[in-house]
């Protein structure tokens, strides 16, 4: 089963062509860098994970962690600490930007 975590909707760039930000919508926009403080807390996505790890064997799921752009979350690195200790199957979808500053996270 595929699960998909949208952890974050907001992002460092704009592309014309993503869904969640567009610069062409400016008001949409603004509106979706305010929802961060709606954004699920890294704990409650911990709490779940482990809950499905539970529930369901480990090698029948396979995690998506996607956003806006992930690597921005606040404590994205705790997070990717904790799911890397859960051996669990995933894949993070990035624009690729931070990807030298975050590296660190998945040694």
């Amino acid at each position: 089963m595929i699960v998909n975590w949208l952890l974050t909707r907001r992002c460092n760039r704009h592309c014309p062509f993503c869904g969640l930000v567009n610069d062409s919508k400016a008001d949409c926009y603004k509106k979706i860098q305010e929802v961060n403080d709606r954004e699920l807390p890294i704990e409650t996505t911990l709490e779940t994970l482990a809950c499905m790890n539970e529930v369901y064997p480990k090698d029948s799921l396979f995690h998506i962690f996607y956003g806006g752009e992930p690597f921005i979350k606040e404590r994205f690195d705790v997070f990717m600490k904790a799911v890397n200790d859960m051996d669990i199957q995933y894949t993070v979808i990035t624009n690729s930007v931070l990807l030298d500053e975050v590296i660190r996270v998945f040694k």
